[in-house]
């Protein structure tokens, strides 16, 4: 593999984002039809890890074992936090990191997908039914206001 080649290769990442669309588009096709089991898979995606809590997990328990380990073992183990807060900055700076990548290629979702799936359902539930009718340039304005409000709920 050359220095310029990621891992795991682009294709095998692409290859998983379509079938997380997939299994996304089974799921809401499944619910359509079965409405009273929506609320027990709103609980379940509560419950999903994403991408993004696993490597805030992962990194916080690498962090803090490679601290105490320099206690106990030695000051070489102060690598294993350096390492995981490189990843953490990378993934600041660029969206994306090595352990991304690799929990993406297992099929671990990102927030946004749970938060799409989870509004879809809950469009699918009737939940915005009361929410006005609006045209032109309203449309914009309003999907502006409900893509806040997706970002707000989830944080």
């Amino acid at each position: 593999m050359s220095p310029r080649e990621s891992y795991p290769p682009q294709q095998v990442i692409d290859r998983r984002e379509k079938e997380i669309r997939r299994r996304m588009e089974q799921n809401l096709a499944y619910y359509s039809a079965h409405h009273d089991e929506i609320d027990e898979r709103l609980r379940e995606l509560d419950q999903e890890p994403t991408v993004e809590s696993v490597l805030l997990g992962a990194g916080s328990a690498a962090t803090i074992t490679g601290v105490c380990l320099s206690f106990l073992r030695g000051r070489l183990w102060l690598l294993v936090p350096v390492v995981a807060q490189y990843f953490a900055i990378e993934h600041l700076r660029r969206g994306t990191c090595t352990p991304m990548r690799l929990l993406r290629a297992l099929g671990v979702r990102t927030r946004a997908e749970v938060e799409e799936e989870r509004y879809a359902l809950k469009l699918i539930r009737g939940d915005f039914q009361e929410l006005p009718e609006v045209s032109g340039e309203e449309r914009f304005e309003a999907a502006r206001r409900l893509t806040e409000a997706v970002q707000h709920q989830g944080a």
